[in-house]
């Protein structure tokens, strides 16, 4: 166990996103677990040439704001986005990075409707890319990204209701974010673990582990491997995306609430990185009672668990 030890020593002695024993990742890791329903896993029955996909998602993109739909077209015409085949799903996954002060994007294709999701998806994180690695940006990027994702299923829903696949981007999301909620609750038990008694051995932090989160040995065994195998936590990508589920669905239901919310998403895109993660709550109409370690009111977590469990309930 001592790469999980050494693992742990690193990430403590560093600056990762949000620090591990904020109140608010417990609260959002319990909201996930507690609400997602068992989903299987996604396959695609129809194939859509990567053109199709590009019309879909510039259409998509202009009903949310022309000027997006136009960056959109610049952006894959420049040629600072690169197109893979996505041969193995696993190893290949899309994202946008900064290299050599360039804005890149790198899209791994399914040849099916998922990639006009992913397409729309990594277009917002570049548009909203941030060098500061402020903590509003990298807790609230994915839920910009994973909003726009629900919104796009909505227009499909309008624009094209008879099309096939429209709702399995959506399982295949919440599935995953459900995933990393099981394993972002793992790490923190893990670091818990470690502050109490200064090491980890493996049969002390799986007793504990069964003991608080009774979920399979096979979850916990998993977690244990991919940090021996990285030599890191993966807690800092595991928040991103929970906090991204959670906060999205919050964002998508105040949108069909009231539409004219849609100006959440722009606003927040366009001013998230200059923002204290305190007024992103705010301006979405939640509150924390503990701003410095972002204790969440249970005002906040009623209102984000009620989102969250009717974002879950209406992908079926």
């Amino acid at each position: 166990m001592n790469e999980i030890n050494e693992a742990i020593e690193e990430y403590l002695s560093g600056e990762e996103y949000v620090d591990e024993d904020f109140f608010l990742l417990e609260d959002l890791a319990n909201i996930v677990i507690k609400n997602t329903p068992y989903f299987m896993e996604n396959r695609y029955t129809r194939k859509v040439s990567f053109n199709q996909v590009k019309r879909y998602s510039k259409e998509f993109l202009a009903t949310i704001d022309k000027n997006y739909s136009e960056a959109f077209e610049a952006v894959l015409s420049s040629g600072r986005i690169t197109i893979y085949p996505r041969t193995r799903v696993k190893e290949h996954l899309s994202f946008v990075t900064i290299e050599d002060q360039e804005k890149l994007g790198y899209i791994y294709l399914t040849g099916t409707l998922e990639d006009s999701y992913t397409l729309s998806h990594e277009f917002m994180h570049y548009l909203n890319i941030n060098l500061d690695g402020s903590v509003s940006w990298n807790m609230m990027t994915e839920a910009i990204s994973i909003l726009t994702e629900s919104l796009q299923e909505d227009f499909f829903k309008r624009r094209y209701p008879n099309m096939p696949d429209i709702k399995k981007n959506k399982i295949d999301t919440y599935r995953a974010v459900y995933i990393y909620a099981l394993r972002m609750r793992i790490e923190l038990y893990l670091i818990q673990f470690y502050r109490n008694f200064g090491y980890i051995d493996y049969n002390s932090a799986y007793e504990l582990f069964r003991n608080v989160a009774p979920l399979e040995g096979a979850i916990f065994e998993n977690a244990i491997s991919d940090i021996v195998s990285s030599g890191n936590l993966g807690l800092p990508g595991y928040q991103r995306n929970v906090c991204g589920g959670v906060m999205a669905a919050h964002m998508h239901q105040r949108i069909l609430t009231k539409p004219s919310f849609i100006s959440d998403l722009t606003f927040l895109n366009e001013n998230i990185s200059g923002m204290y993660f305190e007024d992103v709550f705010g301006y979405l109409g939640l509150s924390l009672d503990d701003s410095e370690t972002l204790l969440l009111s249970s005002e906040a977590k009623k209102e984000l668990e009620k989102s969250y469990v009717r974002e879950v309930k209406q992908i079926f």
